[in-house]
């Protein structure tokens, strides 16, 4: 089985907004695994050199847009805006990346998931290739819609499951390693959840964080051990050229 840590790198609250990128560089270089990295075009202008280190090392970057720092409106929400906005708010993206490091993203994934059918068809027409940012209540192999390659999260959904968290309204667990691993009653759960997914029927198993809980020497802790599990059952690869369906 395949393995892939996705990383969404937006910065973290002030005054040290950066910082924690800075940490992120240093733990990739600690845990060395590849990693698709999703950047936000504000941390390309104030770190670039860091990203431009990740350009020449196995990972893959791709550009990650929050529409309240960079779009036409003041909401937060991708879906929420209309084909045209959200094409904007990636050229901007895109040229930023221009800008800054002479490099043209063509995978993709949005803040907070939001995920839609405008958004494949606004990054097919900036020629973009692959998109991330589907987190689905079942599981969903990848897929091809508008051009664009699909490689949703993977989620572990099951009738218990859903009995059990039907309170909350969700009726799967997807492997949101920051979040889950953030609080200590979690984690037990979060690894046999982790165990069952190594021995289903899917083509990769892909684990997510953001670049703000590695600056928690806790946490950060918590996510290389809980990466080495992972990583030691599957073979590790980025969603670029590199990954192979």
């Amino acid at each position: 089985m395949k393995g892939l840590l996705t990383v969404d790198v937006e910065g973290g609250s002030k005054p040290n907004v950066y910082q924690c990128v800075d940490i992120l560089e240093r733990f990739l270089d600690e845990i060395e695994i590849p990693a698709t990295l999703f950047v936000t075009p504000d941390v390309v202008e104030n770190r670039p050199e860091t990203v431009a280190k990740w350009l020449d090392q196995p990972h893959s970057v791709g550009l990650h847009i929050h529409p309240e720092r960079i779009g036409p409106g003041d909401s937060d929400w991708l879906a929420e805006y209309d084909e045209e906005s959200i094409e904007e708010m990636v050229a901007i993206g895109c040229e930023t990346f221009d800008d800054y490091l002479g490099f043209k993203p063509v995978q993709f994934r949005a803040g907070r998931w939001e995920y839609s059918e405008q958004l494949l068809r606004a990054l097919q027409s900036q020629g973009f290739e692959r998109d991330a940012s589907l987190r689905s209540d079942s599981r969903r192999d990848p897929y091809e819609r508008s051009g664009i390659r699909e490689f949703p999260m993977t989620v572990y959904d099951s009738a218990i499951v859903r009995q059990l968290l039907r309170p909350w309204t969700i009726d799967s667990i997807p492997l949101h390693a920051d979040a889950f691993l953030g609080k200590r009653a979690f984690i037990p759960g979060f690894y046999a959840v982790t165990w069952r997914l190594f021995h289903a029927d899917i083509p990769y198993l892909m684990t997510s964080l953001h670049d703000y809980d590695v600056g928690s020497t806790a946490i950060r802790s918590r996510i290389k051990q809980y990466l080495t599990y992972v990583f030691s059952r599957t073979s590790p690869t980025v969603i670029d050229d590199r990954y192979i369906q």
